[in-house]
């Protein structure tokens, strides 16, 4: 009577604040939980298209590398490349990669022989070709000039860059620098070649005399023959980047140097900021960073979520699950309140009853270790404790196997015992096996080792009996010692003679081999045991 007395008080003043306490944390929580799945599936694909677009650049940066390795080959492999030929291959090449705008040609011509160079290029065909300058004519930086003399596609704006000498480009001369000296690419800061306000980039790369490159910076100018450069517009190289209401921003930057070049306009760019009606939830944002060529890309992805990500009838089903369960949560709990005060007493009596069986085990002869399902040690007698040398404390938690077998034990007994731990009941027999233990300090010694199960509550207890029979194994080793070995040489005796004879029998019988057995006799033998002895 008293039990459901304090029963009755559970919807007390306390107790029901308590429960809208609850109610409203458990709101809060399945809340955020709810608007968190819903914003995450928008999180993953920004992520998704944050790969696609760093892997979009990074292939077509890859391509230009492949382009221009494929231009220096074509020069190398034909000794007389002629104009119509490398303008044919240079529109195959345009045709494959749309996001390259020209491919240009530069000659190394030294200042001596500035006048035939450009003697020759009026030959074929350019009318009033000259050598010009970006700006004062400076070519301090190099002994000789580098005037383009091809471009693909030749048109009457691209034309106008025929004849520009690079090595006058202020944003050009250190890439060139760079590509001649290490054989290999380098781009360069915006230029601009035809138009005053179309800015483009231009990637190098060297061609030298010969066809094996030179190891040295000064034999890669002394055999310098020109360079092949692609130029590139932003708005052509980005063109067809894969990106779904982003807005994306690509800054190039000098190696090392937090200025930008130029911010480089994208077509095609999305601006969600200024949408009317629309209330932004949370910003998604990325910087990226690749380089290439001596140049830094640095790309920033920015996403602004609305709150059309929510699902809202989601959301009102999840809070009213949630608060439904917890009324029943509670109106379980009140039912149960009787019985549980009960279970408690009942425990008690349990406890110390296990109290004074963990004692007895304690003091066992054997060590006694308890295990659940999973092989994990519940508890470690003192016996176990000696046996293995672990302390009760070192153990507890720890799965049983690794600390009392050895390597070689595990290996071929270690699935048999696990397979018991997993599909342990108690109507299932348990087992007895002999293993080779494993102390603490490392030494290996014999062990039976035996198993079954049982219930404790309602969870399934292993218990497992483990004894060190190292004396019996050498009892045992002695007494067949005895039995089958000459106590004066330690040799094999009759019985074992008789032994090895049947064995070697059967298995001539079973190969369909043909045996022998020799019998060797010492002259004179049985005179030096009767004048000198046994010993």
């Amino acid at each position: 009577m008293r039990i459901l007395a304090e029963n009755e008080k559970f919807f007390s003043r306390k107790n029901l604040a308590f429960l809208a306490t609850t109610v409203l944390l458990v709101s809060l929580v399945i809340s955020g939980i709810s608007i968190w799945t819903d914003t995450q599936s928008v999180r993953d694909k920004f992520d998704k298209d944050i790969f696609l677009v760093k892997q979009f650049i990074s292939q077509r940066v890859a391509s230009l590398e492949t382009v221009l390795i494929s231009m220096v080959g074509i020069h190398h492999s034909s000794d007389k490349l002629n104009v119509a030929e490398f303008s044919g291959i240079s529109q195959e090449i345009l045709s494959a990669y749309p996001f390259i705008s020209s491919i240009f040609r530069i000659e190394k011509v030294p200042t001596s022989e500035t006048g035939s160079f450009i003697e020759r290029m009026v030959e074929q065909g350019f009318i009033g070709f000259k050598i010009k300058s970006f700006a004062a004519d400076n070519d301090a930086a190099l002994p000789w000039k580098l005037p383009i003399n091809f471009i693909e596609p030749l048109t009457p704006i691209s034309a106008k860059a025929l004849g520009y000498n690079l090595a006058t480009s202020g944003n050009a001369i250190n890439a060139i620098t760079q590509a001649i000296d290490s054989g290999e690419i380098a781009a360069s800061g915006p230029l601009a070649l035809t138009q005053p306000d179309a800015f483009s980039f231009l990637v190098f790369k060297a061609i030298y005399q010969g066809r094996y490159p030179p190891e040295t910076p000064e034999d890669r100018r002394n055999m310098l023959s020109g360079l092949v450069a692609l130029e590139m517009r932003p708005e052509q190289f980005f063109d067809g980047i894969p990106f779904d209401e982003h807005q994306l921003s690509i800054a190039l930057l000098q190696n090392g140097n937090d200025a930008p070049d130029k911010n480089l306009p994208l077509a095609g760019n999305k601006d969600l900021t200024n949408k009317a009606g629309r209330t932004t939830l949370f910003s998604l944002q990325s910087q990226q960073v690749i380089q290439a060529y001596g140049k830094i890309m640095n790309i920033t992805l920015s996403r602004n979520i609305g709150y059309e990500v929510i699902n809202a009838w989601k959301l009102a089903t999840a809070l009213l699950f949630s608060i439904v369960i917890i009324f029943l949560t509670f109106g379980i709990y009140r039912i149960r309140r009787i019985a549980s005060l009960r279970e408690e007493k009942a425990a008690i009596a349990i406890f110390e009853e296990g109290e004074r069986f963990a004692q007895v085990i304690d003091t066992a002869f054997d060590a006694v270790i308890t295990t659940d399902k999973h092989g994990k040690i519940l508890s470690w007698n003192q016996q176990a404790a000696k046996t293995f040398g672990y302390e009760k404390a070192m153990v507890e938690g720890q799965l049983l196997l690794p600390l009392i077998l050895s390597t070689e034990s595990i290996r071929k007994h270690g699935e048999f015992i696990a397979e018991f731990f997993r599909t342990a009941n108690p109507e299932k027999p348990g087992f007895q096996i002999e293993v080779t233990g494993k102390h603490k300090e490392g030494n290996e010694f014999p062990l039976e080792l035996s198993a079954s199960t049982s219930y404790i509550g309602e969870e399934y207890i292993l218990s497992i009996f483990a004894r060190d029979i190292t004396q019996r194994k050498e009892a045992e080793e002695k007494i067949r010692q005895l039995a089958y070995y000459d106590s004066l040489t330690n040799l094999p005796n009759r019985q074992s003679f008789k032994i090895q004879t049947d064995l070697a029998i059967k298995s001539a019988i079973r190969n369909n081999r043909i045996g022998a057995v020799l019998f060797i006799d010492l002259d004179e033998f049985k005179r030096i045991n009767d004048t000198l002895g046994h010993e």
